[in-house]
């Protein structure tokens, strides 16, 4: 006989899988009596125990289970209660709390269930009698006397209701770690605590041409409950709308309620309290059976973390926020009106950074409003949930013309200011000449007046190049101010900002121009020069003043920066955390690859070169930075800082899972390849023929082999601790 569920071999007489805890369902069971051990036997024989027949001396005490270990969370069988209460031959129950082990099994070692003391054998996951996972120890719970073989019934039931809310959390609610979920045949399926799939809900997705490959097309739509128990989902997705539908996790014959229809947005907070957005941008609240209208015309909804409160904001023109209890039991807080749009907003909703027109404000404990600044070009909001921390733009009033004179001696103006068009009659005089015809008069003109045109033309042509260098550039000053919540003062980190910035948390970086640090053109020398030739000198002269500037709250730095070699107009910084230090991105000219750099606040801003020929960066991590090297885009070598891990790894192909370890695809072909995994210097293959993979929460991996593109199918399995298992086929996509 074996295991409906797992396939584990079972011995006659067992209730329950001792691998996944799922319920055998047999009929006439027999009981087996006890067995004698043979003479000399050292093994230890589990026999059975009725409890129809137990005195009332030996009634068994109740002891709930407690949490389940990893190894518990498999499946367990619905209904430990009635469900599990066989009837022998005599007309006897036998409940979950009667060890079924037949006589003849023999095993070296015996472990006893903590709810039902049966004897198991010590690597049994589940009670074979009542189906309770395992923990520790290896001897029955204590016999205490009292009570009636109706009292043992009664108990039995007790631990049936107990089972099935172990069985629940073990499908997910005792670890809040969310299921893995994915779609087959437009159904929503997710895994069970045995490793297995579960239909959840049918039809989900009525649009056949919705999934075109192996990844999620329906961003955030799934949402469970905190402890897992319940699951909230979409069908009939429509024109950005959808039904809001839910169910029980995990249990079967679950029904399936529809909370509403036309919901564009919805978060869960949980089972019995639900907010979502509707079609006319209308705000409610459900507890699954009835709704209430909490606003109109809103713009979008935001729940705090800790599930106090919750904040909207209108689009009817005004902008306005409100924040109101989560219960609804207290009128609605007005944060301030005529928003143009928020920034951020920390977790518990009791700091929001926002933006009317141009001026910037925080609200702080949803009525404390200040004004931080005006004229605000940009801004950037870090830290929002502890010490607040700003660094935003601002326009320094003036348009500020910055254009290529600056950076050209004109060593022709004096000369040209006494230059102007020539007249011809100022060179021209009246000569007598002989002639045939008598004495005649000519109006002769002096060689000096084509040496004048001469003069006028080659200054018309250096007007022409002082014209150019005055609309080559035409740039908005700026100044950027640090603002740090503590304080509750802004300060002026730098002003002068003429080019561009770049705020990456939690740096800011801009270039500034310093014209004291360039030797300027002799205009002289320009007009030697190809009309090229100008345009290129110029870049090159004025790159001689242009600095990227890295500056940390007081901290500024230059860094030291080739721009011959690099290209000044693209650049991208990765800055880790809190982390002192960052990486810069630079392209490199007459490329299409980039060096990778790595900074920090040195004495004199110089730059560690971490790699060159880089084609991509593939993930920044607390250890260190992600890249491929001699990529073509497609696929590279892959580096972890300047230690290379791996060739031909397709790009952005890299993930980091909850545990920290490094995923990526190599070899592929046009869609799929091999996953690995890289792990403290060692790297393992996990899978050939991955189509898809995606980390869930508890750091194991999910993923899709043999995908069939055009039918979108695949098989689906899971790699956790080092082993793979398969979970499904003929999926078309993982949903997680």
């Amino acid at each position: 006989m074996y295991c409906k569920n797992c396939g584990t071999e079972l011995a006659e007489g067992m209730l329950f899988c001792p691998e996944c805890g799922m319920k055998n369902e047999v009929s006439n069971q027999e009981q087996p009596v006890k067995q004698e051990e043979e003479p000399g036997e050292t093994k230890t024989v589990i026999y059975e125990k009725v409890v129809g027949e137990v005195m009332e001396e030996q009634k068994e005490e109740s002891v709930p289970a407690e949490a389940a270990g990893e190894e518990a969370k498999a499946g367990r069988a619905e209904g430990n209660g009635k469900e599990n209460e066989k009837e022998n031959e005599n007309g006897q129950g036998i409940t979950a709390g009667t060890a079924v082990l037949p006589s003849s099994t023999v095993v070296d070692r015996v472990k006893y269930c903590h709810n039902c003391g049966a004897a198991n054998a010590e690597g049994d996951a589940f009670c074979c009698a009542c189906g309770m996972p395992f923990q520790t120890g290896t001897k029955p719970q204590k016999k205490k006397k009292g009570g009636t073989v109706k009292y043992i019934m009664a108990g039995a039931g007790i631990l049936a209701v107990l089972a099935v809310i172990f069985f629940l959390l073990g499908m997910g609610g005792g670890s809040k770690e969310k299921p893995l979920l994915y779609l087959k045949d437009n159904g929503l399926n997710g895994v069970l605590g045995n490793g297995k799939g579960y239909m959840v809900s049918e039809d989900v997705c009525e649009d056949s041409n919705a999934v075109t490959g192996p990844y999620n097309p329906f961003y955030q739509a799934f949402q469970f409950t905190d402890d897992c128990k319940y699951i909230f989902y979409p069908k009939d997705m429509g024109a950005g709308s959808f039904d809001l539908y839910c169910r029980e996790y995990g249990k079967e014959n679950a029904e399936e309620i529809k909370v509403d229809s036309g919901v564009l947005s919805y978060y869960v907070v949980d089972a019995d309290k639900i907010f979502y957005k509707k079609e006319g941008d209308r705000l409610y609240v459900s507890d699954r059976k009835d709704k209430e209208k909490v606003a109109s015309d809103v713009a979008w909804f935001q729940v705090a973390e800790d599930h106090k409160n919750i904040l909207w904001m209108t689009k009817d023109g005004d902008g306005r926020l409100y924040i109101q209890d989560i219960d609804l039991k207290k009128d609605k807080i007005k944060a301030d009106s005529d928003i143009s749009y928020v920034l951020k907003v920390s977790g518990d909703l009791r700091k929001i950074v926002y933006m009317k027109e141009d001026t910037l404000y925080v609200v702080k404990e949803f009525t404390e409003k200040n004004k931080i600044a005006s004229s605000v070009f940009e801004a950037s909001v870090y830290g929002i949930d502890g010490n607040m921390e700003i660094y935003y733009i601002v326009d320094e009033g003036e348009s500020m013309q910055m254009d290529m004179r600056m950076i050209v001696e004109d060593d022709y103006a004096q000369e040209d200011a006494l230059i102007s068009e020539p007249n011809i009659a100022d060179y021209q005089r009246t000569e007598t000449k002989p002639s045939f015809w008598g004495p005649q008069e000519t109006i002769v003109t002096d060689e000096a007046y084509y040496e004048a045109v001469g003069k006028y033309q080659e200054k018309l042509q250096r007007d022409a190049v002082r014209q150019e260098l005055v609309e080559n550039l035409d740039v908005q000053s700026h100044k950027a101010f640090y603002y740090d919540e503590a304080t509750g003062e802004s300060e002026c980190i730098q002003d002068g900002i003429m080019l561009d910035f770049y705020m990456t948390e939690p740096f800011l970086f801009c270039t500034v121009f310093e014209e004291d640090e360039v030797t300027p053109l002799k205009l002289s020398a320009l007009m030697e020069m190809e009309e090229t030739e100008i345009f290129e000198q110029l870049i090159k002269t004025m790159m001689d003043g242009v600095r990227l500037r890295m500056l940390r709250k007081n901290q500024t730095m230059d860094l030291v920066i080739d721009w011959e070699e690099y290209e000044a107009d693209y650049y991208d910084i990765f800055a880790i955390g809190e982390m002192k230090e960052c990486y810069l991105f630079l392209k490199e000219k007459d490329g299409e690859e980039y060096a990778l750099f790595k900074t920090g606040f040195t004495s004199d801003g110089s730059l560690e070169l971490v790699a060159e020929e880089v084609g991509n960066v593939e993930l920044v991590t607390d250890k260190g930075i992600y890249y491929l090297k001699e990529s073509d885009g497609q696929i590279g070598e892959l580096y972890v800082n300047s230690q290379k891990i791996d060739s031909d790894v397709k790009a952005y192909s890299c993930k980091e899972s909850e545990g920290g370890d490094i995923f990526y695809v190599k070899d592929p072909d046009e869609k799929a390849g091999t996953l690995c995994k890289y792990e403290n210097d060692s790297k393992e293959k996990i899978a050939d023929d991955v189509a898809a993979y995606v980390e869930l929460e508890d750091g194991s991996i999910s993923f899709l082999t043999d995908y069939n593109f055009s039918k979108c199918r695949g098989d689906l399995s899971v790699y956790r601790k080092g082993k793979i298992s398969h979970v499904d086929s003929d999926v078309s996509c993982i949903l997680n």
